[in-house]
């Protein structure tokens, strides 16, 4: 059930926060148990883990563009020297033909 609620005149707020309840009733032993929380409590909760992982996610971003940029490089390297490597030993064979 979400439903707003009541607030002490000294809280200076815009409108009336809700909240979220639960109620259970237990018959035989004439009990009532309830919980509730206010949603603003739950949004800003959620809001922060957001920011979190949004960070997080940023971070493992660079970090994954670091790695591949740098292994790119490695490769492009290692294959610029084995096409040199080739290149001259085709230069040393055709002046051996000739």
């Amino acid at each position: 059930m979400i439903y707003p609620t009541s607030v002490p005149l000294n809280q200076a707020l815009v409108y009336p926060p809700k909240k979220t309840s639960f109620i259970k009733g237990f018959k035989d032993w004439h009990w009532a148990i309830g919980s509730g929380t206010y949603l603003d409590d739950i949004e800003n909760v959620v809001l922060s883990k957001k920011v979190a992982l949004h960070k997080k996610n940023q971070l493992k971003l660079i970090q994954t563009l670091a790695v591949g940029t740098t292994t790119s490089l490695m490769l492009f390297l290692i294959s610029l020297a084995f096409a040199n490597n080739i290149k001259h030993r085709f230069q040393r064979y055709k002046i051996n033909v000739n």
